[in-house]
């Protein structure tokens, strides 16, 4: 994903077109909150306490 990202981001800065440039901007964008996210590790959640209910 990063390289994608690299790639378009390479793409906008050659581009003379602005309308064009905006749309592939828009890829990088989006590739590179993508690449961030898969880079970033995921904590596991937090398992919740088990509470012992009071017999009735």
């Amino acid at each position: 994903m990063h390289d994608r990202a690299i790639f378009f981001k390479r793409l906008v800065v050659d581009a003379a077109n602005p309308k064009f440039a905006a749309k592939l901007q828009a890829l990088v964008d989006e590739y590179e909150g993508e690449a961030a996210r898969i880079e970033t590790p995921v904590e596991a959640p937090a398992t919740p306490a088990v509470q012992n209910s009071p017999a009735t």
